[in-house]
């Protein structure tokens, strides 16, 4: 058969035959005009090839076989020798892609498992949005944990903490209670980093997020922003924002809480808590509020434009942001 055929029987494009050609994996016979005839032998030994480069023997072993196959039955020892150090190296590879297969099978259970039991009791999935974990530990200029203030405060509030947990409660109830919603106390000064924040003393709730992000962050536990879509005022119902919050991870239990370090008061009440959320504005889906799942790496764009192209606060509010994309 012709080159064309024996590719398409071989689901080889010619190129990758002329390569095998050149590195002595494959002989084809010539005819009387030169062309390369293919016979079925030769179909079996491409095939053959193939399984050889799919169990993963480089292409210098087969190199090496083909040699062998070539000097005729003399060398039959030697190619079972190979093929049987070959053999044990494939079945060392099954029997590790079996354990890895196996892990991902746990990991896939544990999570249909826990969407499964946020399904069944109400409670809003909290979703990944970046990858790796380590763009939950990023410094930037609004996370800018690296500012010699930022990282003071990290570094003695973490010297209170038990571990890590305690830690996250420390912070988190720090800038919920010592650094006050600008609404709260009639400021019109508009903070953005957490450094901004820490200096003013006063953040609205996007901007406390992200001094809550950069303390965490400061002392190695992943820290995100989250957001919801809430009434800004009950009395015009149909003026939805955006509202931000945390994502903080807990290494220990593989899984990230969702925390609200708005500030309290009157039926304001956010507080840490492992077992169940209990965040400044519960979701009522009646007036289209809504929890947007998620957990950003970065605040998202439409906030931080809003933050830094408003000169004030109270030009802010008349100019919230209402979705996550622009």
């Amino acid at each position: 058969m012709k080159i064309g055929e024996f590719s398409e029987r071989t689901g080889l494009p010619v190129s990758t035959l002329h390569f095998y050609e050149r590195k002595g994996l494959i002989c084809p016979e010539r005819n009387r005009s030169g062309h390369r005839e293919y016979s079925d032998a030769d179909l079996s030994w491409v095939a053959f090839i193939e399984r050889l480069k799919e169990t993963g023997m480089p292409l210098a072993q087969i190199k090496r076989y083909a040699d062998l196959r070539a000097q005729g039955d003399s060398t039959m020892e030697e190619r079972m020798d190979m093929l049987t150090s070959h053999r044990e190296r494939v079945l060392g590879e099954m029997a590790k892609w079996r354990e890895n297969l196996s892990h991902l099978d746990d990991k896939i259970a544990y999570y249909e498992s826990k969407i499964e039991k946020e399904e069944t009791e109400g409670k809003p999935l909290i979703l990944q949005q970046a990858s790796p974990l380590d763009d939950y530990l990023a410094y930037d200029e609004i996370i800018d944990f690296h500012d010699a203030d930022v990282a003071a405060l990290a570094h003695s509030l973490h010297q209170d903490a038990a571990d890590d947990t305690d830690f996250i409660r420390i912070a988190y109830e720090f800038v919920r209670d010592s650094i006050p919603h600008s609404a709260d106390i009639d400021e019109d000064a508009l903070p953005c980093s957490a450094s901004d924040v820490l200096t003013a003393g006063h953040g609205i709730c996007f901007a406390k997020s992200h001094l809550l992000a950069a303390l965490l962050r400061c002392e190695g536990v992943p820290a995100g922003l989250c957001y919801q879509r809430i009434v800004l005022d009950d009395k015009e119902p149909s003026t939805l924002v955006l509202h931000g919050l945390n994502g903080v991870y807990l290494e220990d239990e593989d899984r990230w809480i969702r925390l609200d370090a708005r500030g309290n008061k009157g039926d304001i009440d956010a507080q840490f808590s492992l077992d169940g959320e209990q965040l400044a504005y519960p979701i009522r889906p009646n007036l289209g509020e809504a929890d947007l799942l998620g957990v950003f790496a970065k605040p998202i764009p439409p906030v931080v434009e809003a933050l830094q192209k408003n000169s004030s606060r109270s030009e802010l509010w008349q100019n919230l942001p209402s979705a996550i994309e622009d």
